[in-house]
């Protein structure tokens, strides 16, 4: 998906993007400005391309269901020995 943006001003090192789709000026999108090019100035305009990572998706995933499993484990009270 390409996303085609103007540079509308810039606020405390936050830039205020507005999409070229953007119906009445209401759409913005707010981005720290170290993640833009040093050539971004205000009234130029940008594109973006977005894409799905699956990869990087999957890999998220597993890290947080491996924490979420190392917390179950962590939670669940000690067996007692069996009694003979």
């Amino acid at each position: 998906m390409l996303l085609t943006v103007t540079v509308d001003r810039f606020e405390d090192g936050i830039a205020v993007l507005v999409p070229a789709d953007a119906r009445d000026g209401r759409d913005q999108i707010l981005i720290p400005t170290r993640f833009l090019p040093s050539a971004a100035r205000e009234g130029k305009v940008l594109d973006f391309e977005i894409t799905v990572n699956e990869a990087k998706t999957d890999q998220a995933r597993r890290r947080v269901r491996g924490l979420l499993d190392e917390l179950e484990r962590l939670s669940k009270p000690p067996r007692e020995p069996d009694k003979e």
